[in-house]
């Protein structure tokens, strides 16, 4: 397996967690929504590793982003998604204000890092044949 397609596939482990969590138990929607951010981060840094750069050691999704559109503009696309998981990485995971996403919150999180990962995906893809 190529070292992108490692990255694409804890992405996509991340959202397959995420769902499986929110169908689950309510009660863990806090953890359920962290591994939409997760699936975003991966998703984001195997364009790094499709091009065989050194994977930011970052959790700062938009900045992951800014850097994928500059070689990629088309991705601008997923600023919204990106902006909306964004928060995840901490938000929910400490005690705090809010300790627990609401249902919209969550479904919208998911359907964000979902877009993410499938739009990456595709666009590795197409790329891989060129």
């Amino acid at each position: 397996m190529k070292y992108h397609e490692e990255w694409l596939l804890k992405a996509k482990h991340d959202l397959m967690t995420a769902n499986v969590i929110f169908l689950a138990n309510s009660e863990l929607w806090d953890t359920a929504i962290y591994h939409t951010q997760q699936s975003a981060e991966k998703s984001l840094k195997a364009i790094s590793a499709f091009h065989g750069e050194a994977i930011d050691k970052t959790h700062n999704v938009r900045r992951l982003l800014e850097n994928c559109i500059d070689r990629y503009p088309e991705l601008m696309a997923l600023t919204e998604q990106v902006f909306h998981v964004a928060p995840f990485d901490t938000m929910f995971r400490y005690p705090g204000m809010i300790l627990s996403p609401d249902e919209w919150t969550i479904k919208t999180a998911i359907e964000s890092a979902d877009t993410i990962y499938t739009t990456i995906q595709a666009l590795i893809n197409a790329n891989e044949n060129n």
